[in-house]
């Protein structure tokens, strides 16, 4: 049987795993995006999803849920499209 402080640290990491996922996903998401604008830079699909990305990166949301900076990710995420392009 858990003590009580046990199950809060099962459920602060279980909220750290589940932040720790949405940024993922999100920066996934990103590279993607990236990526189909290289070849088909008019694509409206894909720059809403950059755009919207982006405005996430930046946003208070992120800020609480990683300890990321934004403009670093952005910038290595392009930095990585180019290198795998």
């Amino acid at each position: 049987m858990l003590t009580d402080y046990e199950k809060e640290i099962a459920i602060l990491d279980n909220w750290r795993n589940l932040a720790a996922a949405i940024v993922e996903l999100a920066i996934k998401d990103y590279v993607r995006a990236l990526k189909v604008l290289k070849v088909k830079p008019h694509n409206s699909v894909c720059k809403g999803a950059k755009m919207s990305s982006e405005k996430f990166f930046r946003s208070k949301w992120f800020n609480m849920l990683s300890d990321l900076d934004p403009e670093f990710l952005i910038k290595n995420c392009k930095r990585l499209v180019d290198i795998l392009s």
